[in-house]
Parts: C-alpha cells; structure tokens; sequence
C-alpha cells in the first residue's frame, strides 16, 4: 500500500484534495442557501405575530 501512494504522482494527489475542498464548499454554500430560503418565511411570519395586537379589526 505504501509503495502504491509513493508511486502516484503529487499533483494527482493536490487536485483531488482541491476537488474535496470544491465539493465541500459547494455543499456548504447550497446548505447556507437553503436555511436563507427557511428564515425568510419564518422571519415574516415573526414580524407579523410580533405586530399583530396593533391590528385594528373594524
């Protein structure tokens, strides 16, 4: 095994540490989208739960 990994060259081994980093990084970014897309909704409903004894029902 370790004759394998001496026998690989050192830029195959850095791209695919740059390919783990690019693929986390975009797993990160899709997951901090996707809780942006959650709060919004929940931070508009916050507003209007907070407000909601200023409504004035004619």
């Amino acid at each position: 095994m370790i004759e394998d990994i001496d026998k690989v060259d050192s830029s195959v081994i850095m791209d695919e540490v740059w390919l783990i980093l690019a693929e986390k990084n975009t797993a990160l970014s899709m997951m901090r989208t996707g809780i942006a897309i959650l709060v919004l909704p929940l931070s508009i409903m916050s507003v209007l739960v907070a407000t909601s004894g200023f409504y004035d029902v004619v």
